[in-house]
């Protein structure tokens, strides 16, 4: 009896089995930013280069997957002293480490209707965990989302050598992302 009921099985399980939709970054409409604090005072940054490889079903938000890439060497702050700093062995060192890179695999929808998902982030050789709390607009395959984490700058070794004790330059740096993404034809794959 149970031979007769497995296909049955099998076809109901498939929806769940599917890979979610993939969506493809518009470089051009998305932005990574980050925000510190100097002296008491936000220092706001952006990365001009990063690309992103999204599987993500709003119905079914524990099926997505992420992988975020960014250049290290694209931050700026737009002020020479920060931007100089910001590409030494203490801070970003995109010579030695030219890429970082944040994982996700799995979300949840809140009851407000934003998601969470806990991730991963890789700098400087250093893998930590991440939270990305986030919202998302889908209109006609166009999606928009943004979202924010919030990173311990130490936990990475960034600026142990300047300020290790965070007297001068905070621990936390937040990080905010506004990315627009087109869905993929399975064509397009």
């Amino acid at each position: 009896m149970w031979r007769a009921a497995l296909p049955a099985l099998l076809l109901a399980a498939a929806p769940a089995l599917a890979e979610p939709p993939r969506w493809r970054m518009d470089a051009g409409a998305s932005r990574l930013f980050f925000e510190a604090t100097e002296a008491g005072r936000p220092v706001r940054g952006e990365f001009r280069r990063f690309d992103a490889d999204i599987a993500f079903d709003p119905d079914r938000p524990e099926t997505a997957r992420v992988e975020v890439r960014i250049a290290t060497l694209s931050a700026e702050t737009g002020r020479t002293m920060h931007d100089q700093a910001l590409q030494d062995a203490d801070w970003f060192a995109p010579a030695r480490f030219p890429e970082a890179r944040f994982t996700l695999s799995g979300a949840q929808r809140l009851p407000d209707g934003s998601y969470v998902g806990d991730g991963s982030v890789t700098l400087r050789g250093r893998t930590q965990p991440a939270r990305l709390t986030f919202r998302l607009a889908v209109e006609g395959g166009i999606a928009r989302m943004e979202g924010e984490a919030v990173l311990d700058r130490l936990a990475f070794g960034i600026g142990e050598r300047t300020d290790r004790t965070a007297g001068w330059i905070g621990r936390q740096v937040r990080v905010e992302v506004r990315l627009l993404a087109r869905q993929e034809t399975p064509a397009a794959r």
